[in-house]
């Protein structure tokens, strides 16, 4: 159980971590373009590559997160099922 725990932990912190990263400039970017009544259209890009680059990450992480997942899972099957039939033997 604090195994599980902790991998929701790391996972929690993994995706606030990367939403205010990625988020951040482009939230700079609005409030300088507030501030200053100007376009500023580089700017504007580059923050929203950063913005799209989140899912991206995102996308990764919960892949390598499933695909450990499931090798663990599978891993945890097979013994026990080993077990089950030293027991019925």
């Amino acid at each position: 159980m604090q195994k599980t725990e902790h991998r929701v932990t790391l996972t929690v912190t993994f995706i606030v971590t990367m939403f205010t990263l990625t988020n951040g400039p482009s939230a700079l970017v609005h409030l300088v373009m507030y501030a200053t009544h100007e376009e500023l259209y580089d700017l504007t890009m580059i923050s929203r590559l950063v913005t799209s680059s989140e899912e991206l990450c995102r996308f990764f992480f919960f892949l390598v997160l499933h695909t450990r997942s499931s090798y663990l899972f599978k891993t945890a099957k097979c013994e026990t099922s080993s077990f089950s039939r030293l027991g019925s033997s």
